[in-house]
């Protein structure tokens, strides 16, 4: 009781952006404690007014999934399958995403529905990962629109069908043409060294944006092209090598070739390339020892190269520390690059330094307009700090009304710190 408290004292210290209801964090079988517990777990995971600790944030999101809670469930289940602030656990992961997708948890839902396509905690089995997503995508996520679109289309766990695939993918907001796919005949690939590679973290990857989307299949002259292309030390073309191998796009899966091209891409100075081979150091596996120190110097090639995606992620070591010396003007510097990019998160992590004084001179006006540009552009987080801004009278005119309207924003976004909020400025 007396370290939690501790905790709790440390945040309120740190910055005056930790709801009301957090005092309850730390005291069990008080009224909203759940929702307090989670509350923290979010600030600690993404440096919301106490420094970022993810080891911190999976302790407090346990305390609220142990209640039941299904967000809380979710998000520790990501921590979980990401490594972060814990070993990469994926019999966990698969664990706690099944307790927040029974609970019809929808990002959860779609999440089991990825590790049962990956085989990853679970056995593969393309039926479960279709009746995981399908669940998700009957609440309208886009993403699990696109997955279960992505099964039509191969006849994965359900008969190829092109109209349904269409039909998914035009829901989610894409493309309703034709895609070209796998033979439906194609054998599922074996499960072999899946287990050790970072899929989700590649997935995850490839669907930001300034990335190579891969198509569904491509065409045996269009992989002669580009394997020829890659062997005569094309960087570009070794990169989509290696995304070919990685999703099987109409060859036999293989991670090892998949992370022997990244590689030579990467040594090329391919900056996607070197992006991934950072998460590999991240997580390990496919002949990569976990060193964070390594991770961080090809985050740094790929973020020199430009990808802000890589700017962002090199930013959240310096945070950190983790992999090179904690320094916060170096974070709000790589978080300025990618910001000065378009890039939302940037952006509103750029506005938060501001807020608090954190690598840069505190500065409400400049606070304001960073985190207003994330608002603008949909940025969950961002627009709870907006609403935040509104209700309290930093940097602009307190405006309660302008305040639920960006609460109200962010909700929608699935911001759950926005709904606390936004309870509180309403009185219940």
């Amino acid at each position: 009781m007396k370290n939690a408290a501790s905790v709790l004292a440390l945040a309120l210290c740190l910055a005056c952006k930790v709801p009301a209801q957090a005092q309850n964090a730390a005291a069990p079988g008080s009224p909203g404690d759940a929702t307090a517990q989670f509350n923290l777990g979010l600030m600690y995971q993404h440096g919301k007014g106490v420094a970022r600790d993810p080891a911190q944030a999976l302790s407090w999101y346990r305390k609220a999934a142990e209640q039941g809670m299904a967000v809380a469930q979710n998000n520790l289940a990501l921590l979980y399958a990401r490594g972060e602030g814990v070993t990469l656990d994926y019999q966990q992961a698969a664990l706690w995403f099944r307790k927040a997708a029974e609970q019809g948890q929808v990002q959860a839902q779609k999440n089991l529905g990825a590790m049962y396509e990956r085989g990853q905690g679970v056995p593969r089995d393309y039926g479960e990962a279709v009746k995981w997503y399908r669940k998700a995508a009957d609440q309208g996520l886009a993403s699990a629109q696109r997955s279960l679109a992505n099964m039509y289309a191969r006849g994965w766990g359900v008969a190829r069908n092109d109209a349904e695939a269409a039909a998914w993918l035009h829901k989610a907001g894409g493309s309703s043409a034709p895609m070209q796919t796998a033979p439906a005949q194609q054998a599922p690939p074996a499960a072999g060294f899946v287990g050790q590679a970072p899929d989700i973290e590649v997935d995850r990857v490839l669907s930001q944006p300034g990335f190579v989307t891969p198509p569904v299949s491509i065409t045996a002259e269009d992989f002669n092209n580009i394997r020829r292309a890659a062997e005569r030390g094309d960087a570009d073309a070794q990169y989509r090598l290696g995304i070919i191998y990685e999703k099987h796009l109409g060859v036999e899966q293989d991670y090892r070739q998949a992370w022997l091209w990244y590689r030579k891409a990467a040594d090329r100075g391919h900056p996607e390339a070197q992006y991934l081979i950072g998460i590999a150091y991240i997580v390990g596996g496919n002949g990569y020892p976990r060193d964070p120190v390594q991770a961080s110097a090809w985050y740094r090639k790929s973020a020199e190269g430009g990808l802000a995606v890589a700017q962002i992620g090199l930013a959240e070591r310096y945070e950190t520390g983790s992999g090179v010396l904690k320094d916060a003007s170096e974070a709000a510097r790589w978080y300025r690059k990618a910001a000065l990019q378009g890039y939302a998160k940037a952006q509103s992590k750029l506005g938060f330094l501001y807020t608090v004084g954190s690598g840069v001179p505190r500065d409400l006006d400049q606070a304001v307009s960073w985190t207003r540009k994330a608002a603008e552009l949909g940025y969950g987080s961002a627009q709870n700090d907006l609403g935040e801004m509104y209700e309290k009278g930093e940097g602009v005119a307190r405006d309660p009304a302008q305040a639920r309207q960006w609460y109200r924003k962010a909700i929608e976004k699935g911001n759950s710190m926005a709904e606390i909020n936004l309870k509180r400025l309403d009185g219940n």
